[in-house]
């Protein structure tokens, strides 16, 4: 899950957010892993309010980095 909003951008309201995530529970979603963009508290926030499991990583880069001195140096 990317922290945009389609034609919105990266601007993160709290309608455009409770939006996504009433769509995808309406699809079936009961979880929700966020990618290495940090999600929006308003995010975060519709996902406390409609029962969303979110996985939210701070990383991306665990084992092998992007660079030399990425996170993966202090895993």
């Amino acid at each position: 899950m990317h922290s945009n909003n389609g034609p919105l951008g990266a601007v993160a309201n709290d309608r455009s957010e409770i939006r996504r995530v009433e769509l995808l529970k309406s699809a079936g979603f009961n979880a929700i892993r966020c990618g290495h963009n940090p999600p929006s508290s308003a995010f975060l926030d519709a996902c406390d309010r409609l029962g969303m499991l979110v996985l939210d990583e701070f990383a991306d880069v665990w084992v092998t980095g992007w660079l030399d001195d990425d996170y993966h140096v202090l895993f």
